[in-house]
């Protein structure tokens, strides 16, 4: 059944390295040698990488390169710093088992209440059983969701997306050891960096580099890094919408796509006050003192970094928040700017939502008469500054849904989701070939789960059709919704937007006509695949008129 939560013989080349290197190899200090590993002739399900010689194992469906770290342990003097480059592997590296996922709080109620450690930083590579090096397939590079706090890049061991493209995964510092801000903490980039200096993206830029390294490894898996699609899930697709806007990383992907997220959430700044939002680094002092750590900067870094991981994950003051956050650096101004005025790289975009986006975050809290959901509504609409309650009602009303709880979950997935994935849409397709989804199927293993009951295509359950997982659980119909999916994501990798079985994916919206009917979307379902335009387009409508004032 499916899982609920898815839903040494060498020619050594010298250089020199005077820099720590990543838990799993010696230290080097600046008076050593540290000599390049190569692969033996021989060697089988190898791959030369910068760093030196690995070798790989076998799954059902593909081949794996597990575990790689591709950045120095982010402990001691590493917490909350940039990530470093890994250094060179003193032997061969057996990349054959998961790096541990980086810490974060257990959701199984019995156990230890966190899991996974905080050196995390590794990388996973998947391919196609028999790819050689300089095979140039195209590469789907994944960043996981789990609202930056949990999540990691391990993959089921019968994945079948990497059958015919390589898949690249990985871990990313999580919680508030990868999006604590703190003035110290920018103060001390600043003098590492010669910069303005940043804190609170960490884990955006742990993503950056293990994107880097995947650029630079490429051939030495079979992959093409002129043919790279960086791809995320909920707080990955966020990720990918800093990314997307970031100067920092330009020119490393040819393509993007964003899944159940919303770019518009991304409007903290680091240190400017913009009125509305408390800035990150006023969060962050508010950690320290809630921590008990004061002083000088030194003083109160060193009181911060000797605090327990477990301590620190769970030192949470009122109103806090992990987020990415506008430094001035990875983001010089808040993506959905950014993609109004076309200052980001002009390369193929999707992305799509889920029909029922709002049920796996709101659908327990029970409401079960009209007077109960409408002063949700009108907490909410309080909390938002939207002044049309009446209007806002009527929308959501017993009237147009089942239940009360259904209209409410509407509502919450529209307003998170929904609307924000529309407005990016809307953006982005006037200055390049924007596509988008919308993701309806009902998955069958809701029947399997008596607490899935009414929660309809909720917001992650595409996952499984786009890994591949599990097929032997799912219907034959949605066996061929998966084959479909997948086949998608691949073509959009290599810069095809062709749908199998369907044929070529239209834009979005080719001018702004097009988008006044709501632009052109995709309809997966496991019963057909069809086009569809106006997707809760009066919804929408009235959110973008009543919050974003457009």
């Amino acid at each position: 059944m499916i899982s609920l939560l898815t839903l040494l013989a060498c020619n050594p080349t010298v250089r020199q390295n005077t820099t720590d290197t990543n838990s799993e190899t010696e230290e080097i200090t600046d008076t050593e040698t540290e000599m390049l590993v190569e692969c033996p002739e021989g060697l089988t399900l190898s791959a030369q990488t910068n760093n030196g010689c690995l070798t790989g194992t076998e799954l059902v469906n593909s081949e794996a390169f597990l575990g790689i770290p591709y950045a120095q342990s982010p402990t001691g003097e590493r917490r909350w710093q940039r990530p470093q480059p890994a250094g060179l592997w003193p032997d061969i590296f057996p990349a054959e088992q998961y790096m541990e996922m980086c810490l974060q709080p257990n959701l199984e109620p019995m156990g230890s209440p966190f899991l996974g450690s905080e050196d995390c930083l590794g990388l996973n590579v998947f391919r196609p059983k028999g790819t050689q090096a300089e095979a140039g397939l195209p590469i789907l590079f994944y960043i996981h969701g789990g609202s930056y706090e949990y999540g990691s890049g391990e993959q089921n061991e019968d994945m079948t997306l990497a059958e015919n493209t390589i898949v690249v995964t990985h871990n990313y510092r999580l919680g508030n050891l990868g999006f604590l801000a703190h003035p110290s903490l920018t103060q001390e980039d600043a003098t590492l960096s010669q910069t303005s200096g940043t804190s609170g993206n960490q884990g955006i830029y742990d993503t950056l580099l293990a994107l880097q390294w995947t650029v630079d490894n490429a051939s030495a898996f079979g992959g093409d890094p002129e043919q790279l699609l960086i791809v995320g899930e909920s707080a990955g697709g966020i990720s990918v919408c800093a990314l997307l806007a970031s100067p920092l990383a330009e020119g490393l992907f040819s393509a993007a796509g964003i899944m159940s997220a919303g770019c518009l959430w991304v409007n903290q700044h680091l240190n400017e006050d913009d009125g509305f939002v408390e800035t990150a680094e006023s969060q962050g002092q508010r950690f320290s003192d809630t921590l008990g750590c004061t002083g000088d900067e030194v003083e109160l870094l060193e009181c911060m970094r000797n605090a327990d991981a477990e301590v620190v994950l769970s030192t949470i003051p009122d109103e806090m928040s992990n987020f990415p956050v506008i430094d001035g650096l990875l983001m010089e101004e808040a993506p959905s700017s950014a993609f109004y005025f076309g200052r980001f790289p002009e390369v193929p975009i999707f992305a799509g939502v889920t029909a029922d986006e709002g049920t796996l975050f709101t659908h327990d809290y029970g409401i079960e008469t009209r007077e109960e959901l409408e002063q949700y509504l009108e907490t909410w609409a309080q909390s938002m500054n939207i002044s049309d309650t009446d209007t806002l009602k009527a929308l959501y009303s017993t009237e147009v849904y089942s239940d009360p709880q259904n209209a409410f979950d509407q509502f919450y997935g529209d307003l998170i989701f929904v609307c924000p994935t529309q407005f990016f849409l809307d953006s982005t397709s006037y200055h390049t070939n924007t596509h988008a989804y919308y993701h309806t199927h009902i998955p069958s293993w809701n029947d399997d789960y008596p607490q899935l009951n009414g929660y309809g295509a909720y917001h992650s359950s595409e996952l499984v059709f786009l890994f591949g997982s599990g097929l032997e659980y799912l219907t034959p119909s949605e066996r061929t919704l998966s084959e479909q999916i997948r086949g998608t994501w691949q073509n959009f990798a290599n810069g095809t937007a062709e749908i199998p079985g369907f044929g070529e994916w239209p834009v979005y919206g080719a001018n702004a006509s097009s988008l006044q009917d709501g632009g052109k979307w995709v309809e997966w379902d496991s019963t057909s695949t069809q086009l569809a335009t106006g997707i809760r387009q009066e919804r929408c409508d009235f959110i973008r008129q009543q919050w974003w004032g457009q």
